[in-house]
């Protein structure tokens, strides 16, 4: 009869002979020539395939952000290769086999997959932080896969299964193999009709979505796909000509749309008409050179049917001219031209189109809701009229709206003009009219442009919190498969944290230690991986160079409220005495937790919100700083104010009582604005804060002149 011992080495080496024999190795041939080691041999094949689930988020997970503002999660459905991955081939994720990434975004991955009992190829989604997504992004993946099951459409994309697999929710879609409508045209316009003939597809497409009570909000180039038929043999003799394609080449080249048909994609942002409070007030959702006014400015209450009616307009803009609407250097100056801004006449960039199709497509892009057309069937009979010879129903804007608009983009001049007028329209007995009427639409263009500051705040915090949620996944998924593996030496985990630091290049160190005697029964374990001049270095954090790991905050605090805890600001004796913020995970096994497991991020890390600001237009003495929710300054931009140093005690923040009761209400709501002393210039300045969700951090704009 073998002893346990002998038992266990068996086991090792059918498992290490399993190893040897690689991704052809039959997993049913192992137990079969196994059998007394069936049930251990069982348990290992599941492991191994969970820590494969687990490796593909781990290594992508910060990859992601800052995607300029105006970009939006989704895929693209590009066009990709039959090779598979090396990393990816032959993976299985329930019915499953993965076949290599096509498109990610801040909250999920599409994979092309092969689903393997209907032998079809399909595209896969799930969501990137897996089984650590937080209950905003699991609802917002619900909702997406609830609205696009709703539509069976040709012309959308279409929804197979919905599903959960191992605590992973997913769906899986039709794969389009044809690359968007973005990578086709390349900055190329189309011929006006074969734009009109497409968009007016588009458009038929999106009046049956909102028949579900179902408006888009993200409808862009990119978010259109292209499915071509399979080649087809010619016709033989006699049995007639092969139709026309819908959507003819370009004109003087190759490599046009052909017939190819269009499928509306990415329902991640869609609104749901029939279900209330799905959109947080004062969020900016979109893509800002295809977002309508009232997206922009975050008047999200005004938003439905007609707002996907103004992107199917800044789609035929571009189809008709190359180039969208509106398109800054930024994505603040972008949405400022949406909101502000009347887009160029089409036939200014391309003399060769109608002016009938021109008028269509600005009536699209008017500013006001309720003068665009006022359903996508209309959009698309208007267009059916203009490709069959018809009069059509749009009527050009006239010289009186143009003067009135002139006057709304540029309400300084519109002012001198207005004074210039006025004495004139005093004497014809209007001028009383028409002042009233120049003051109210400049009141009217400032609160926007006041509305417009106070969601890019808020936008600049939630794009804060995505980032930090990314990282904050990677000390997740690192306990989740430690926890699964108890076994790892200490020269394992030493390699997989340095190739974690080497793949996130934002993490500053990263730490696994544990309890007395629950790592190879070593009274001690602190294992601290970091950063060093070019390189990275690994120690113990043991006495004497350094105090007890058990007394720090980092290891304390998640063990004792048994959960994943962001640190105050502190100076970290493992890495050089620099000033860091540390994100720690208890790690469990079974019922008890065993240790702790941390990332560190350098202050350096924050150095990417003074992009972020600039692109606010805070003016010349504006500023931005974010600070803890115990009110520690995180960030501030000229140093004066050191680590670990609350808001409450510096002096500056003291010297004004308006100051004090703001801060005191900084820490206390999730976003506001106040008027009071600017500390650094001793003027009155617009103060507008809003919350970082995952962390409880604030991150302040400061308005200047």
């Amino acid at each position: 009869m073998q002893t346990d011992q002998e038992r266990e080495q068996r086991l090792d080496e059918a498992i290490l002979a399993y190893l040897r024999a690689g991704p052809t190795a039959d997993r049913q041939a192992w137990l079969a020539r196994h059998p007394d080691l069936a049930g251990e041999l069982a348990q290992f094949f599941a492991d191994e395939d969970y820590l494969q689930q687990l490796a593909a988020p781990l290594r992508e997970v910060a990859e992601k952000s800052s995607l300029d503002a105006a970009e939006t999660m989704g895929w693209r459905g590009e066009a990709t290769s039959d090779t598979t991955e090396p990393s990816l081939r032959g993976r299985s994720f329930g019915d499953y086999e993965l076949l290599t990434e096509i498109g990610q975004g801040g909250m999920g991955v599409v994979y092309k997959a092969r689903q393997v009992r209907l032998k079809r190829i399909v595209a896969l989604k799930m969501i990137r932080a897996g089984v650590h997504a937080g209950e905003a992004d699991l609802a917002r993946f619900k909702a997406e896969a609830e609205s696009v099951a709703r539509l069976q459409h040709p012309n959308i994309v279409q929804i197979h299964e919905v599903g959960d697999h191992d605590g992973l929710p997913y769906f899986s879609l039709e794969f389009v193999e044809g690359g968007s409508l973005a990578q086709k045209l390349a900055g190329t316009p189309l011929d006006g009709t074969a734009a009109a003939r497409l968009v007016q597809t588009l458009a038929e497409a999106m009046q049956y979505a909102h028949e579900h009570r179902i408006v888009h909000r993200d409808l862009k180039p990119a978010n259109v796909l292209l499915s071509y038929p399979s080649p087809q043999p010619p016709p033989r003799s006699g049995e007639g000509e092969q139709a026309s394609p819908p959507f003819p080449c370009r004109e003087g080249g190759s490599g046009g749309l052909g017939n190819a048909t269009p499928k509306i994609t990415d329902f991640g942002l869609a609104k749901r008409l029939d279900e209330a409070g799905q959109t947080q007030s004062n969020s900016i959702l979109g893509t800002p050179s295809y977002m309508a006014p009232e997206q922009a400015a975050s008047r999200n209450k005004e938003v439905g049917p007609v707002t996907d009616v103004y992107a199917l307009g800044a789609i035929l803009y571009e189809l008709l001219t190359g180039r969208p609407p509106f398109r800054a250097e930024t994505a603040w100056d972008t949405v400022l031209q949406v909101v502000n801004e009347e887009p160029a006449a089409p036939r200014l960039l391309n003399p060769k189109i109608k002016r009938d199709l021109e008028t269509i497509c600005l009536k699209c892009l008017q500013k006001d809701p309720r003068k665009r057309y006022a359903s996508a069937a209309d959009l698309a009979e208007d267009l059916r009229r203009f490709q069959s010879g018809e009069p059509i129903l749009a009527r050009p804007v006239g010289v009186f709206e143009r003067c009135w608009r002139w006057c709304r983009r540029h309400p300084a001049r519109a002012g001198v003009v207005g004074v210039s007028l006025l004495l004139v329209l005093v004497l014809l007995g209007g001028g009383l009219w028409f002042t009233r009427r120049l003051q109210v639409e400049l009141d009217r263009t400032e609160a926007a442009q006041r509305d417009l500051q106070r969601a890019l705040t808020l936008q600049v915090a939630e794009r804060l919190d995505a980032d930090l949620r990314q990282l904050a996944s990677i000390p997740q998924l690192m306990a989740l498969t430690l926890e699964r593996h108890p076994d790892w030496q200490e020269n394992q985990m030493e390699a997989w944290m340095r190739e974690v630091l080497q793949k996130n290049k934002d993490v500053f160190g990263t730490c696994v230690a544990f309890e007395p005697g629950r790592f190879d029964k070593r009274q001690d374990f602190a294992l601290y991986v970091s950063r060093a001049g070019k390189g990275l270095e690994a120690k113990q954090l043991l006495p004497p160079e350094y105090r007890p790991y058990r007394t720090w905050d980092w290891y304390r605090q998640p063990l004792t409220e048994k959960r994943a805890v962001w640190s105050e600001p502190f100076l970290d004796e493992g890495g050089a005495n620099i000033p860091i913020i540390t994100y720690a995970v208890p790690l469990g096994r079974g019922k008890d937790l065993v240790g702790v497991v941390t990332i560190d991020l350098s202050m350096g890390f924050f150095a990417k919100l003074d992009k972020w600001v600039e692109g606010l237009k805070l003016g010349q003495d504006g500023y931005g700083f974010v600070v803890s929710q115990e009110g520690t300054f995180i960030s501030y931009p000229d140093g004066g104010y050191r680590m670990s140093q609350k808001i409450t005690e510096v002096k500056e923040f003291q010297a004004d009582d308006n100051l004090r009761a703001f801060t005191a209400r900084l820490l206390r709501e999730e976003r506001g604005a106040a008027t009071v002393i600017d500390p650094r210039t001793g003027r009155p300045a617009t103060f507008l804060f809003a919350r970082v969700p995952s962390t409880g951090w604030r991150f302040v704009a400061v308005l200047g002149e």
